[in-house]
């Protein structure tokens, strides 16, 4: 490894500057120097313990306790007389008591005394104090002591049944004072047993035995202060106490379930269960809570104005510190076996976690009047009354005064809520919810506004409130009045009969007009309920006239609400009058898109990113009955903005608005031309409208850029700072002062102070997702001159502008400058110095020294460490002050003194460059003469950001400008360059990009002598680890004349490449010693592995890995192992490597070692011990033998997957086949069990029948093959009926089969040869496994089914497995199906039926069928009556796929690609597709060719998948690739050489047998986008022809033709090929044309005659004449197309529909087919 040595100093004495005081208290203990203080509890200090006085009837004494310097407990509790079973407990004044220790008859029941505490450290608290803190919070007074525990058998007996539910056993029957110290177990595999007391609800050990295990160790007896026993656990009481077996599911269905029980997340206050102690809190106000699972441990996050709370059984509700809002499941100290949940060091039983905000509801003044009281309602009220409503309950409620007069009158102050847009509502109890009144947002909203309708009436003896005449209520009315929702339902669908406007910008009053007078508005929707018929069937609303405005319709949380129904496609008729295409309205992007979408559109629309982080809400755009004008408008707190291809954005401020409508351009005149939007001054191309929510200072901002391009500058204060992140917001406590800025036309920014009037403060500058840049620093500011940021500038990159520092760019988005003042007083801790040096504040600042060497020949140094550990020192910054040749770190002019600007005290914590330190110390060394200094390699920074751990940095080469303090570092070996940092994450460069990396001082710096930072990207650094490392790890195996194909290494890297193996990059990999023999026997020496237990690992893409050897240690591992199993076999002249004789793979196999050696952590397998017995085998959890008791012969093992009831329930994922079975192929990795790829949830193990459905043909194989019993879907055995039910969850994951009927097989079993032939009589067959998406094969290609047994294992009786091609499948299931296309609706275009087509659909047609392994979805799409083509892919979740058309028997074609980058959101238009009445018959066309006049079939198929093609071979002196997009088959390459007619060639590269290499494909331009390759089951295919190894050169173009030259300029396609000339450049093309062109091989050795090609320029179509004879037509792609000498082919030029954006291939259309260097020759 390469480290800079400029920066390898660590100080290695820490302890002469970091020493501590000791600190002596009278009552303690002699502690050391440990700063902390410990207590020790008598029995009247337990008594006064507000947490611990439950056991101040107990006998207390003191430990012994002693610590080290670094305050390592050790504590021990003696016996005394009488008592030999205790506790040692932990006592605070601000909780309740953690047991540490338990001695049960004078033994320690789990650890030797003495004790320590885990994760207990000694720290300095916020306040300055030190204290202890576990698991990160603090214990105030800390406090010990000895507790007794002689009672147990005084308590009440402890109640089972008898041992048919649970059973119980007494773990020390020899100690007679403890009755009830048990275990306890469960019979049943899925249940554990719960102590269940009478008065609240079971409890939870935290046991992590196996799960139907545990035991009781916080269980014991205390006497009460009456002198009763009570049972407490920890300290909570259990009156009566019972155990009985059950399960989290039943009892709790908890969010979260772990070895701590469960955890629920509380979202309503009805999801308080009554067993939470609900303090104050029952009747607050519940917000959502935003959690995700770390570990074991649950943290969770409220929205702003909401607390986190914990609630618990055994606690009242708290709040949770927001800089610690985890509940943590951790290790109880009495026992490892056990866990427990804490939060802020406090045991919590049965916890829930919730966001709450407690208000006070006031009451209204009914003033006398006799009807029912009325009474606001908030959101927990609404769901109380009746949880159904809860779509109600989510509406934010505003505060509006209600008042009620004496003669009840009832009136509200709608002028508190003034320009909201809101719902006055009533609720009852017994009825629906009353929408009363809607005020728009400009509507009067006046001071007194009296609801006249409400009505006070006495019937009979009992008054009520009336509606007019009609009864509301005669209970209490309830009321609310609810903000409107935002405008984010869809709208309503309309035809072009009938025109919508909504009213007073409002979202849900529309008015609906029809253009034709005579006719009605009809609106029809599906409403969501009943019985699914309802989803069919469109309920309608008719109006009367030809104009009908609909009040009813409510929008709730994007859902459509009619008179309370929640319904969906709401609908009335509409289309455009205008000839311009309707503007499209912005619509989010959903969070996942979010990125994906902006890099998309901000391609097509410069200048809209700046709206990337803002949200917009989804208005109606309305048209005029004539003029063709359009109104857009947005709601008062909105901005209105229009996106358009050839401009920025257009940005128009509520009460600005546009003028908009649709014009021919002016240059048309009197022509009928295409029309334009002309919005404003401008004509706009394809315009997107927005309605964004306002930010003031960007749409109308305060800062005026004068015309300056860079982004803009804008103010920020302290909540602006919080809100920009973990490298900003410590700063967002210091006070901000907003300065004048002015910012001139060539982008200079000049600050203004002079009116402020400030103390010492900064100037600071701002940005999103990195560390702001200290400007300036004024203590205080002497002059009243502006100050010129003359530092930061005005930059363009590549199209872009962005402000820049020394050259590297700071941000292209908006930057925040602000200036913040210093804090009156300082708050931090001295800085630490020693003799070497003296320190000086300046200016009475305690951040900003003058740092001077008492040895003028020393340097200067500060660090300082996070929290307390000064293991590591993870903050070092070296300030120098002398010369020096590395680089220009040092000062050129020599000083001896310096000053230090990058440390900041906040808040009573130090900030060196942004990184926190509790300590800071300043010293002088000799930099590498003092002994006080070692080397330092590096490591931790790379295991900080665990990025390439797994591999050794190599060197580069240097190269720097010293004058220019900038400097590149040259990888070689097409490795990448990585910069690791300590204050930010790696900086990556790709191999042959510059790193530029700088050494330049802070901003603030101003010429003085101040330290100097690493700038790299545009980031501050101190220390840094520079090196090279291999992109994947792919060193070839000599193969020593083994024709197989190559065998590689493979790291973790590469591993986390391939899906189906990425599960295993995170375990430590290693290369092994591989020999490969001429015979292609492969051996594996792993003798010069250190650890003990590893795998040896093969695999292949796309395949999963296989396990081929577990090591254990016992194993010979000085011997090599010999890979007996994988051999190599010519099979149809194609080399491939194969296991136990199946096909293995015939591409890459790479190879590699796999620690084991880590710790299990998976849970164990849950065993039917009435059934089954486990043993681990060599001492590793992974490896585990199952035998089944005595019992019939038919009897085996069997391995349950238990994933739960929503995700389909359990499963059996393996069946032994005979009373023992080892199991090899499940693995634990990263705490998860994987049985072949396959996850293994909370796994059990019974034993069952083998046969699933009697069948003598498979006793016979069952006897002959030993493996599992076949499932077929087309039977349903009843004892699987649960199974047959969750058949989408386990095996179809592709959700492509759900509802799809199934067709008989006739399976054949072939004892001999272990395999199985499966017939489906001409349909599809699919097998579907447990492992693996279905695999899908035509009727004529049947899968290769055979049984063998795993790699690994052999020793034991194991587990045999199906082989199907050559994959291993768990549990297969075989099917057939007929193909499924499904219509799509025409809406009256003539045009041959559009139909979707699924995977073995596509197995049908032949030219098409090797996509039908890709995984395919069924898009949405649209036929509009003029047979515009439009599909929706929106509901895609995967990122990157393509729009495919099928058609028989034509190949198939890729229409468009959709990378992670593309708009998603907006339907894609085929408009390349369009439909013709060609001689009284319609046909699709493809850019006015002929595409198909038969069924057009349309599907979209993933391109998620890994490459796994070779890489292009590329001439690296004549051209150079780049992968676009991410993508390994979208690739450009650009010829180096200068020449003209120079363009890339494609070369395939069949071999010598099979007709040598040929040139494919040839650019015509210097540069070529590579669109129609496509990598398909890791083989190369263009157009549908096989690439062989291919490559790419640069050749000259072959213009031997005049008239091509001219149809070159006009085409731009390559030359057309004849077979009636022989350019002697081409000799050994032709020789090898039978291989290439005649694939019948008709044409061998017929004479042909020649032929005269005719150019068309105009429309790039060639006419061949043959005189008479017959035209053929050759191609590389298709077999020989032959035409009559009446029926010439129809040949042009075309662009293929994908890659329009670049400059592509173009290639031949002939007829209807595109062809791949197509050749046309005459025959006779």
């Amino acid at each position: 490894m390469l480290f800079l040595k400029i920066f390898i100093l660590i100080l290695l004495h820490y302890g002469t500057v970091n020493g501590c005081l000791k600190l002596y208290v009278p009552k303690n203990p002699d502690l050391g120097n440990c700063k902390c203080s410990i207590n020790l509890f008598n029995q009247n200090d337990v008594k006064s313990n507000e947490g611990g006085k439950y056991l101040g009837n107990q006998q207390i004494w003191d430990p012994i306790v002693s610590t080290t310097d670094d305050c390592s407990l050790s504590i021990t509790c003696n016996a005394v007389v009488g008592v030999s079973s205790f506790f040692t407990v932990l006592f605070r004044s601000d909780g309740i008591p953690l047991f540490i220790n338990r001695v049960v008859g004078n033994k320690s029941v789990a650890y030797n005394q003495p004790r320590s505490i885990d994760e207990m450290i000694c720290a300095q608290d916020l306040n300055g104090t030190w204290q202890w803190f576990y698991y990160g919070s603090p214990i105030y007074d800390f406090s010990l002591g000895c507790v007794s525990d002689e009672d147990s058998c005084s308590c009440p007996k402890i109640q089972t049944n008898g041992g048919s539910d649970v059973v119980t056993a007494n773990r020390v029957p020899d100690v007679p004072s403890q009755c009830e110290y048990l275990s306890a177990s469960c019979p049943r595999g899925d249940e554990i047993p719960f102590m269940f007391p009478t008065d609240t609800w079971p409890i939870h050990s935290g046991s992590e035995f196996s799960s139907n295990y545990t035991i009781y160790e916080d269980l014991v007896c205390l006497k009460e202060d009456d002198g009763s026993f009570t049972w407490y656990f920890g300290d909570f009481r259990l009156p009566s106490l019972a155990l009985y077996c059950n399960t989290n599911e039943v009892l709790y269905n908890g969010d979260i379930q772990n070895v701590c029980g469960t955890f629920r997340i509380m979202n309503t206050a009805d999801d308080i269960m009554f067993y939470h102690r609900k303090g104050i809190y029952e009747n607050a106000e519940f917000g959502v809570v935003t959690y995700e699972i770390q570990g074991n441990d649950v943290h969770y996050t409220c929205e702003d104005g909401y607390t986190a709370m914990v609630f618990s059984q055994n606690l009242d509700p708290f709040p949770i510190c927001p800089l610690l809002s985890t509940v943590k499941c951790v290790l109880n100290p009495l026992n490892d076996y056990l866990h427990m949940w804490i939060a802020h060091g406090q045991r919590l039983l049965s916890p829930a976690g919730a966001c709450v905000k407690i208000k006070e509801i006031p009451e209204i003044d009914m003033n006398g009047c006799a009807c029912p009281s009325i009474k606001y309602i908030d959101q927990s009220g609404i769901i109380d009354m009746n949880p159904n409503w809860f779509n109600l309950a989510t509406r934010v409620i505003l505060e509006v005064p209600v008042f009620v007069s004496n003669t009840c009158q009832v009136s509200f102050d709608a002028s508190q809520v003034e320009n909201k847009d809101f719902h006055f509502m009533i609720f009852r109890q017994e009825a629906p919810p009353i929408f009363m009144r809607r005020f728009e947002r400009t509507s009067p909203h006046p001071q007194s506004y009296p609801v006249t309708d409400l009505v006070c009436r006495k019937i009979g003896d009992t008054y009520q409130w009336d509606y007019g005449v009609s009864k509301i209520t005669d209970q209490t009315l309830y009321v609310a009045f609810q903000m409107s929702d935002p405008c984010s339902c869809a709208e309503f669908t309309v035809d072009d009969s009938v025109t919508a406007k909504r009213l007073n910008e409002t979202c849900d009053i529309m008015r609906f007009q029809c253009k034709n007078p005579s006719e009605r508005v009809e609106i029809s929707y599906k409403p969501l309920f009943g019985p699914p018929s309802n989803y069919e069937n469109q309920q309608i609303i008719r109006g009367y006239t030809n104009d009908l405005t609909v009040v009813g319709a409510v929008c709730i949380n994007s859902i459509w609400y009619i008179n309370g129904v929640e319904v969906a496609d709401p609908q009335a008729s509409c289309s455009p009058i205008c000839s311009c295409t309707p503007p499209e309205i912005f619509q989010n992007p959903s969070q996942e898109n979010h990125k994906s979408f902006w890099e998309r559109f901000s391609y097509y629309y410069p200048g809209s990113d700046a709206f990337m982080n803002r949200t917009a809400n989804e208005k109606v755009t309305k048209y005029s009955k004539d003029g063709c004008i359009i109104e857009h408008n947005c709601d008062a707190d909105d901005t209105f903005v229009v996106f358009s291809i050839n401009l920025n954005p257009m940005v128009f401020p509520f009460g600005k608005t546009p003028d908009m409508r649709c014009v021919s351009p002016p240059s048309a005149g009197s022509l009928s031309t295409e029309k334009y939007w002309w919005i404003d001054n401008v004509m706009t191309t394809s315009p997107v409208f927005g309605c964004f929510q306002r930010i003031s200072e960007i749409d109308d901002p305060e800062i005026d850029m004068n015309g300056c391009n860079c982004p803009q500058i804008m103010h920020i204060d302290q909540n602006g700072i919080s809100e920009l992140g973990t490298y900003s917001d410590y700063l967002s406590v210091k006070e901000t002062v907003k300065p004048n800025i002015t910012v001139t036309q060539k982008c200079e920014i000049l600050i203004d102070e002079s009116n402020l009037d400030l103390p010492n403060h900064q100037i600071m500058l701002f940005r999103k997702q990195a560390a702001p840049l200290f400007m300036r620093r004024y203590f205080p500011k002497s002059d009243s001159q502006p100050i010129i940021l003359n530092d930061i500038k005005c930059a363009q990159k590549g199209g872009k502008y962005q402000w820049e520092y020394e050259n590297q760019k700071i941000s292209d988005d908006f930057i925040y400058i602000t200036i913040q003042k210093d804090a009156p007083t300082c708050s931090c801790d001295p800085v630490i110095v020693d003799e070497s040096v003296v320190l000086t504040e300046l200016s009475n600042s305690c951040d900003q020294f003058q740092m001077t060497c008492v040895d003028s020949n020393q340097y200067t140094m500060v660090y300082g460490f996070y929290g307390n550990d000064t293991s590591t020192p993870l903050l070092i910054v070296i300030v120098p002050v002398s010369n020096s040749d590395d680089i220009c770190l040092f000062q050129e002019n020599h000083q001896n003194s310096t000053i230090l600007t990058g440390t900041s005290c906040v808040d009573k914590k130090w900030y060196m460059n942004g990184l926190p330190s509790t300590t800071l110390t300043a010293v002088c060394t000799n930099y590498y003469g003092d002994t006080e200094f070692r080397d330092f390699d590096g490591d931790y920074l790379i295991n900080k950001n665990h990025l390439f751990a797994d591999r050794d940095a190599t060197s580069g080469i240097l190269v720097y400008d010293k004058d220019g303090c900038s400097m590149d570092y040259v990888c070689e070996n097409d490795d990448i360059l990585v910069v690791f940092s300590q204050e930010n994450e790696p900086a990556i460069f790709e191999s042959g990009e510059k790193s530029d990396i700088r050494c330049v001082p802070p901003p603030v710096a101003q010429g003085r002598p101040t330290e100097k930072y690493w700038w790299i990207k545009g980031k501050m650094n101190t220390i840094l680890f520079i090196g090279c490392f291999p992109k994947i790890d792919e060193s070839p195996i000599e193969m020593n004349g083994c024709q197989c194909p190559q065998l590689k290494n493979i790291d973790q890297h590469g591993i986390s490449q391939f899906p189906e193996s990425s599960y295993l990059n995170n375990r430590a990999t290693f290369k092994p010693k591989v020999t490969v023999s001429e015979s292609c026997q492969i051996s594996v020496d792993a003798s010069s592995m250190e650890i003990n237990n590893f795998y040896l690992m093969l695999f292949r893409d796309p395949e999963p890995p296989t396990f081929m050897h577990n090591f254990f240690t016992s194993a010979d591992k000085q011997t090599p192992f010999i890979l007996t199993d994988i051999t190599c076999q010519n099979v149809d002249n194609t080399y491939q490597w194969q296991y136990k004789n199946l096909k293995f793979t015939d591409k890459t196999l790479y190879i590699a070692l796999q620690s084991n050696e880590e710790s299990c952590g998976c849970e164990d397998f849950t065993v039917d011990e009435s059934k089954v017995t486990m043993t681990k085998l060599e001492g590793k959890c992974d490896l585990i033998q199952f035998k089944c008791a005595d019992g019939p012969s038919w009897i085996g093992p069997q391995i349950i997957n238990n994933k739960g009831a929503e995700n389909g329930g359990s499963v059996k994922a393996l069946q032994g086949l005979s009373k023992e079975l080892a199991l090899t192929t499940a693995v634990c990795v990263n705490n998860q069990w994987q049985l072949s790829g396959l996850p293994l949830i909370s796994p059990s193990a019974t034993c069952g029948t083998i046969f699933d459905v009697y069948d003598l043909d498979y006793e016979d194989y069952l006897a002959a093959c030993r493996c599992q019993q076949m499932k077929y879907h087309d039977s349903r055995p009843e004892s699987e009926t649960e199974f047959w039910d969750s058949f989408s969850n386990h095996y179809d994951k592709t959700g492509e089969f759900v509802n799809k009927q199934t067709s008989s097989g006739s399976p054949a079993y072939r004892g001999d040869t272990c395999k199985i032939d499966y017939y489906c009589q001409g349909n599809v067959v699919v097998v579907f496994s447990l492992n693996r998406d279905p695999m899908i094969y035509s009727a004529s290609n049947v899968p290769f089914i055979t049984c063998v047994s795993p790699p690994i294992g052999s020793q034991y009786i194991t587990e045999r497995a199906y082989w199907v091609d050559n994959v291993m499948l768990v549990m297969p299931m075989l099917a057939c199906y007929p193909p499924d296309e499904s219509p799509i609706e025409m809406n009256g275009c003539q045009c041959p039926q559009l139909k979707n087509i699924d995977q073995y659909g596509i197995s049908q047609f032949p030219e098409s069928s090797y996509l039908n392994n890709r995984a395919t979805f069924k898009p949405k799409v649209t036929v509009s009556e003029s047979c515009q083509i439009s599909v929706d892919a929106s509901s895609m979740e995967i990122n990157n796929f393509y729009l495919m058309l099928f058609r028989d028997p034509e190949p198939p074609t890729f229409m468009h690609n959709f990378f992670t980058s593309a708009d998603k959101q907006t339907p894609f238009i085929l408009t390349d597709i369009t439909c013709r009445n060609v001689d009284n018959k319609y046909q699709w066309q493809y850019k006015n060719l002929k595409f198909t006049d038969k069924t057009l079939y349309i599907a979209l198929q993933s391109n998620e998948e890994s490459c796994g093609c070779e890489d292009f071979t590329v001439d690296e002196s004549k051209v150079t690739m780049t992968k676009l997009e991410g993508k390994c088959d979208l690739m450009q390459f650009q010829c180096t050489e200068t020449t003209s007619w120079i363009g890339p060639q494609i070369i395939n590269n069949r071999g010598v047998d099979n007709g040598g290499s040929i040139n494919t494909l040839q650019g015509l331009s210097k540069e070529l986008a590579l669109t129609t390759a496509v990598c398909v089951n890791n083989q190369w295919q263009l157009s549908g022809l096989p690439l062989i190894s291919p490559s790419v050169t640069c050749g000259r173009l072959n213009v031997y033709d005049l008239d091509y030259g001219d149809y070159l300029f006009a085409c731009n396609c390559q030359e057309m090929k004849y077979h009636d000339s022989r350019p002697e450049s081409e000799t050994e093309f032709w020789d090898s044309f039978s291989n290439h062109y005649d694939k019948t091989g008709e044409f061998v050795n017929k004479q042909t005659s020649s032929g005269y090609p005719a150019y068309r320029g105009d429309t790039c179509k060639i006419d061949y004449y043959c005189q008479g004879n017959v035209v053929v037509d050759f191609s590389l792609n298709r077999d020989p197309m032959i035409y009559s000498a009446s029926n010439v082919p129809f040949i042009t030029c075309v662009s293929p529909p994908i890659g329009s954006q670049y400059i592509t291939e173009r290639v031949y259309w002939v007829d209807n087919v595109m062809l791949v260097m197509p050749m046309l020759a005459c025959y006779p």
